[in-house]
């Protein structure tokens, strides 16, 4: 499953927020051309993409680790005007993958991928980004 997310905001990203997980840093690269955002990374922007990876689990352990055969692996990169997120997120019985067409901002049970943004790392307010499995999008602000 592929998909590819772009978000319009200056910030610092990082992949886990818990205190009792180890923070992720990673250094993103500045981009000359934009991505296609086709839900593939072939083109030229992804080539040098910084990759992250090593997630840990949210729900239902918080801070296992996911197994290889559910790694999860994302690009990022940004330019003058955004930062984008390519995901690629492995899965040994894509059948399964929990999926339902909803309105915008409805999630449900579907399986789904998601971005905080942390503008100011203080861990108090955070913009959430989620897209299903399904395509469906949803956005928050956390306070």
């Amino acid at each position: 499953m592929l998909f590819v997310c772009l978000f319009f905001s200056g910030f610092y990203a990082h992949a886990q927020t818990m205190d009792t997980i180890q923070r992720k840093a990673i250094t993103i690269s500045k981009i000359t051309e934009v991505p296609q955002i086709d839900g593939v990374l072939d083109d030229e922007a992804w080539k040098n993409a910084a990759i992250a990876d090593g997630f840990v689990e949210r729900q239902p352990v918080n801070g296992r680790p996911i197994p290889d055969s559910l790694k999860t692996e994302v690009k990022i990169v940004y330019d003058d005007l955004g930062i984008y997120f390519g995901a690629t997120m492995y899965d040994p019985q894509p059948l399964e993958i929990l999926k339902e067409l909803t309105e915008r901002d409805q999630i449900g049970n579907d399986d789904f991928f998601y971005i905080l943004l942390n503008g100011y790392n203080d861990r108090q307010q955070s913009l959430q980004f989620i897209v299903t499995a399904a395509g469906v999008q949803y956005d928050a602000k956390m306070t």
